[in-house]
């Protein structure tokens, strides 16, 4: 028997002491750059854009408007201010943060709950209870074509869409970054259009089932599913549902298989090319990417007067629709599929329909008619619905709970369900929701944008989150003061805290001092686990720049950029680094950690940064021994070259007390992954390296297995891939936030 070693597999991918800053004479920013807005002081983000924007890295665009893109910022600003600006409902949920640390409440609320509730006559965001109900089936008929006719319409303006968005939201927060903020030209900015959009009038059964996002150049090439079987990807599938990917990088890359243009795999039934559309939008929905499996749906023309002809979509495109609150079209169709239909599901989607359309008297109906073994089936479901109705408390959510459409739907219609401990549970799209409900309160609004920056990748989520930031009022004596970090750390909500350094971190005039209270916002976020959080916050959304003055402040965002996979920016504050000499011993020690992680970005090793991280290492100390490990296994797997013979003094000074208690992959993981390298079988050779992270942590799994994983991506061109991998294993920000 033939077993691959890592060996063989790397044969197969071959084929100072610092000056005290002085922050008071630091040269303070100008009073147009102190008073610019992120995105406008009380505006909103335009609900026209929500669902057409393709997946872009969040960015810090270039500085310097012209008028077109003035005349839009203007368009923008004036759609969506005057709703906010007027008075806002506040229905909180859950007690007040903390007014005596100087957050001051828009509005107070009857604390008996009787006082007569006032929604803006033109907010673009509120509860579903508050919109008409519809039973009279001609008028659903002729709203359902109405919304096939706007479809449509979406469709053939999409790439457009696309633009628009990103012109409004990018030049937006263009005015306030102030010059020279950004990097790049303009033509590296313009949006990437996702395919063409198929023609809905000859579109086949095949061509729906291989609908994607993304094209081979932002996404995988369109055979990729060819070496495998239906089946096989179906087994996938409910293996992750049951053991999601821990690492985050390569989640990322199984969303991006399941949105790319790709053709189906072999099947010898047609049912089951049918069925394939199903299961990704399925395995999409799991993981709480209702956005991206909207976009599919829209882009392969799936409306009620078609779905019925693909497998098992129906349950999907109900889901989508309902978490969107379009209740007109969809409620009618689940009605007339009910009778047809045996699964349990569309008895459920009848009880959130007659709940949603305020069809009392039919919901009552059917729960009477509920028996005992189906509440049991979906407990959490049926409490909702008493719930919403007024008959029961808010339910409690278990750790773990995993919120199904139908879930998220009612949370939508009754957001006075929403508690903190919800919000973290709802997925992408109930999250927008609430982020952009303005009957809600600013601090839950705050949490569900955060929890959006935190989890997903789209651009205008950062946007809206500033946003509400800036909208959190406080005593402007607070914001101002000195203090500003004092009184948030004693605030007991983490998000209030995190708005209110945020808008301190633009009241100062000193970079250093901005810098100071920012810095302060992060660690917040640590406290809380929002890692990603905290690194997509870049210095320049408050208007810091880098420079030598701010060297101290340079190897958190470093390795918090690298941490996310934002090179770029990261090189933008290692640049002052790098350079600078005059450091401090403490801060020369941060800057050999960094100088190593920048290795790996720079692609080459130099020889004096290589050995000033060894001097900082002990071969006797245990956690020294497996840093230097993991390191050395990169540096080997990305073909970097480095002194050999640490290798050897690695062995000589081995002792029984370093023993590897790492999880490493056996002998036919690798035989399996060695045979898929030589195949240049992409799916296998990603579906074996999704395995170790299905079931351990990073942190758990052996340096030799990480390695194989590195070194498989790079052999198939995902040498960004790896190189995210990569950072994202050796930046431990946890343990960072406890020594900065």
């Amino acid at each position: 028997m033939k077993y691959i070693t890592a060996f063989t597999l790397l044969m197969v991918a071959h084929s100072s002491m610092a000056q005290e800053v002085d922050f008071d004479q630091e040269f303070p920013l100008s009073q147009a750059e102190l008073n610019a807005p992120l995105i406008g002081e009380n505006g909103e983000l335009p609900s026209d854009y929500e669902d057409f924007a393709p997946y872009e890295e969040p960015r810090v665009p270039q500085a310097g408007n012209s008028p077109e893109v003035e005349a839009e910022f203007e368009r923008f600003y004036q759609e969506n201010a005057t709703a906010i600006m007027e008075e806002e409902v506040q229905e909180p949920v859950y007690a007040e943060p903390t007014q005596g640390l100087g957050y001051v409440p828009s509005s107070t609320s009857n604390q008996q709950g009787q006082a007569a509730v006032k929604i803006p006559q033109n907010a673009k965001s509120i509860s579903v209870k508050d919109l008409p109900k519809t039973s009279d089936a001609q008028n659903a008929q002729a709203q359902s074509q109405a919304n096939n006719e706007v479809v449509n319409q979406q469709l053939d303006g999409l790439e457009k869409s696309i633009e628009r968005m990103e012109l409004s939201i990018e030049s937006i927060i263009e005015k306030g970054l102030g010059p020279q903020s950004g990097s790049g030209n303009a033509g590296e900015r313009q949006a990437k259009s996702i395919n063409d959009v198929p023609d809905l009038t000859t579109i086949t059964s095949q061509d729906v089932a291989s609908v994607g996002l993304l094209n081979a150049e932002r996404g995988y090439r369109q055979d990729i599913f060819q070496t495998t079987s239906v089946s096989d990807m179906r087994s996938l599938f409910s293996k992750i549902k049951q053991n999601p990917i821990q690492s985050y990088v390569l989640r990322k890359e199984f969303i991006k298989i399941l949105t790319s243009q790709a053709g189906t795999p072999p099947t010898v039934r047609n049912i089951q090319t049918n069925n394939w559309l199903t299961q990704r939008l399925k395995m999409l929905q799991n993981m709480g990417q209702y956005r991206q499996s909207n976009l599919i749906l829209s882009k392969a023309g799936i409306q009620a007067t078609n779905v019925n002809e693909f497998l098992g979509l129906p349950e999907v495109w109900v889901s989508s629709k309902l978490l969107q609150g379009d209740v007109n079209e969809t409620c009618p169709f689940v009605k007339n599929n009910i009778l047809n239909a045996d699964s349990p599901f569309w008895r459920k989607a009848l009880l959130t329909c007659q709940l949603l359309t305020g069809d009392e008297k039919g919901l009552s109906l059917s729960l009477n008619m509920v028996n005992q073994k189906s509440r049991q089936a979906d407990p959490l479901l049926y409490n909702l619905l008493d719930a919403a109705q007024g008959n029961a408390e808010t339910p409690l959510l278990r750790p773990g709970q995993n919120l199904s459409a139908l879930h998220a739907s009612i949370y939508n219609y009754a957001p006075d369900l929403i508690t903190p401990a919800v919000v973290s549970h709802l997925p992408d799209v109930a999250l927008r929701k609430v982020a952009k409900n303005v009957a809600l309160n600013i601090p839950l609004r705050i949490q569900a944008a955060e929890e959006l920056v935190e989890k997903y990748d789209f651009m205008d989520d950062l946007a809206l989150l500033g946003l509400l930031y800036d909208k959190a009022e406080f005593d402007p004596k607070a914001v101002a003061s000195a203090g500003v970090e004092r009184i948030a750390e004693a605030e007991v909500n983490s998000s209030v805290a995190r708005a209110l350094l945020w808008q301190g971190a633009k009241a100062s005039g000193l970079p250093s001092t901005r810098a100071l209270t920012l810095k302060a916002l992060w660690q917040r976020a640590y406290k809380d686990k929002l890692f990603r959080l905290a690194a997509k916050l870049k210095p320049e959304l408050r208007g810091i720049q880098s420079n030598s003055n701010l060297a101290w402040l340079a190897p958190q965002v470093v390795q918090q950029s690298l941490f996310v996979g934002d090179v770029e920016h990261a090189k933008k504050w290692w640049e002052p680094l790098k350079r600078n000499r005059s450091l401090s011993k403490e801060l020369s020690n941060k800057r050999g950690k960094v100088a190593i992680l920048m290795s790996f970005a720079e692609g080459k090793l130099l020889e004096g940064d290589f050995q000033a991280w060894l001097k900082n290492l002990r071969l006797d100390d245990d956690r020294d021994r497996k840093e230097m490990e993991k390191h050395l296994a990169f540096f080997e797997a990305l073909e970097m070259p480095f002194p050999e013979s640490i290798w050897s003094k690695l062995e000589a000074s081995a002792d029984d007390k370093f023993q590897n208690t790492l999880v490493e992959m056996d002998s036919l993981w690798l035989r399996l992954l060695g045979n898929a390298l030589e195949k240049q079988d992409v799916m296998q050779v990603m579906k074996l390296a999704f395995k170790p992270f299905m079931y351990y942590k990073t942190e758990e799994i052996g340096n030799q297995t990480l390695s194989n994983v590195v070194i498989s991506l790079k052999f198939l061109g995902k040498e960004e891939v790896a190189q995210k991998l990569v950072f994202e294993t050796l930046v431990n920000l946890p343990e960072l936030s406890g020594n900065l």
